[in-house]
This record gives structure tokens, sequence and C-alpha cells, in this order.
């Protein structure tokens, strides 16, 4: 199997010019926003590398959550108060690796990354906005629960408590 090396955005970003997920936005944000994200402290992105060039990448970013969509375990105070998380911002990998269980070592890096983080700087959940059913699908059988339906919440939002990520990956 080929090993695949994890470290932070480079910048001037290198060796994603090839870079093809299958979903345009996803590539287009990775060789655009994502140095800017990673310069405004908005977001930290963590590529998988290869000898010559990206093969995956994840965005993770603080976030707060609005109470009313989660279940009430992981609610607390007054609810017009905004749960404490993360956002799994983005998670793409090269369409030439889709297939070989390579998107869900991508996950579980990112779980870990924000185990890590929640020891670190708290934390109470995991949000991500899937990208289209497919991922959806994906996330629910990664554990992730759909986010009860909130007015300005975007349609595929999923949740995984931080409770549950760290009794996973430790």
């Amino acid at each position: 199997m080929t090993l695949y090396f994890t470290e932070p955005i480079d910048d001037p970003l290198t060796g994603a010019e090839d870079f093809d997920c299958g979903v345009e936005s996803l590539n287009d944000w990775l060789r655009g926003p994502a140095i800017g994200v990673e310069r405004a402290g908005l977001g930290r992105t963590h590529l998988w590398r290869n000898e010559t060039r990206v093969v995956a990448y994840i965005t993770l970013a603080p976030h707060d959550v609005r109470q009313e969509g989660v279940a009430s375990r992981n609610r607390y105070g007054k609810r017009d108060r905004p749960v404490p998380g993360y956002l799994l911002a983005r998670l793409a990998l090269d369409k030439e690796l889709h297939g070989q269980g390579l998107g869900t070592r991508l996950l579980t890096q990112a779980l870990e990354l924000v185990a890590e983080a929640s020891q670190r700087a708290a934390g109470r959940l995991l949000v991500v906005d899937a990208i289209d059913d497919r991922a959806a699908e994906f996330y629910r059988a990664h554990g992730f629960k759909d986010m009860r339906a909130v007015a300005d919440d975007r349609p595929q939002r999923l949740y995984r408590p931080i409770a549950d990520i760290i009794a996973d990956v430790t």
C-alpha cells in the first residue's frame, strides 16, 4: 500500500495542480481560498501527499452549533447559548483513490485531530455539511447523526458528539 504523508497546508501551496476529487468546488477551494483561510486562522487544512502531489485533504475549524438542532444530551445551559464544537469544513480524496477505503482512513484522521483538539480546547460536537446525499450516507455510516431541521441550517448537516469520537479513537 502506498504511504501518504500528512502535513499542514504549505504557502504557497504546491502539488495540488492535478488534484481532482470529482467535485469541482472542493478542487477549486483547495487551490484558492484554503491558503487565505489558513492565514486568517479560520481553519486548519491538513494534506495527504504521496511523493509528488496532494492526494487528499481535510479542513477543520472551530464552530458554534445552535442547540435546537442536536439531541438534548448534547446541549448545555440556556437554549439560546450555542454549543461549542468543530466543523469538518472539507474532506476530499482524489478520485483515483476512491473505492479503496481511504476515505474512511481520512475521516478517521480528522476524528483523531478533533479528539486531540477537544482535549486542549474543549468542544462538545463535530458537525459536517455533507455536499450531497452520497456524502451524507458516508458520514451516517461513520456514526454521524442528522441534525433536526433548523431554519438556517443546511439540509445535509450532520453531527457527532465529541465524547463518542474520543471513545472510538482511543
